[in-house]
């Protein structure tokens, strides 16, 4: 997503991509907030004080600041630290890589979603036994309203292929992820038949994000 509409896109001239896979795009943000609540109200509590002192440094130009690894539940996640932008930007709302939590408003998608280039076809692929989007998120309604988004900004989404596969996980690699890898494979073969045949001119050069 931010190869495709960050807003280093223009500035650095990033070679034009002919489609895009976006498989397990999940929010960060919704993800560490369901994770800490279920350590415990003290790990949950820590971490709101760990994102609230981010957003404070960052709002005061000390962003590239390191956080303190002491009682910081994100660090010890990551086994690093970070520094406050990066907190900011991974885990606050409205943050720079808050670009799939399902509680963002239309208005919000369409900056985003909505700004993906028309001539770059795009397939979404959300796993619907990915461990690490929360029990109550609705998976194909938020792939409905990435595909909404991007459709309304006049761009062009393949639901024939992408969609929730029912047994994808996050990364596939999983003890009896066969079935999975399989389905994968035939959703992407079947998109890279559309963008051949039906979408793109002259040679292509397709990336997966």
């Amino acid at each position: 997503m931010e190869y495709l509409v960050g807003d280093d896109e223009t500035d650095f001239q990033r070679p034009h991509i002919d489609g895009a896979i976006l498989q397990g795009g999940l929010s960060d943000r919704e993800a560490f907030s369901d994770l800490m609540a279920k350590e415990g109200p003290d790990t949950k509590e820590n971490y709101d004080m760990i994102i609230a002192l981010a957003k404070e440094m960052v709002d005061e130009g000390r962003g590239l600041e390191m956080m303190a690894r002491t009682d910081n539940p994100v660090a010890d996640l990551f086994g690093a630290p970070m520094t406050a932008y990066r907190t900011h930007s991974l885990l606050s709302v409205g943050g720079d890589d808050d670009y799939f939590s399902s509680d963002l408003p239309d208005s919000r998608l369409a900056a985003t979603f909505g700004n993906i280039p028309r001539d770059t076809p795009i397939m979404f692929l959300l796993g619907a036994a990915d461990p690490y989007i929360p029990d109550t998120v609705d998976r194909v309604a938020l792939v409905r309203r990435w595909t909404d988004a991007v459709r309304a900004g006049g761009g062009f989404v393949d639901d024939l292929n992408g969609g929730v596969p029912p047994e994808m996980t996050h990364n596939l690699n999983d003890e009896g992820a066969e079935n999975a890898i399989q389905d994968l494979v035939q959703r992407v073969v079947g998109f890279l038949h559309r963008v051949d045949s039906e979408l793109v001119q002259g040679s292509a050069r397709l990336y997966s994000l």
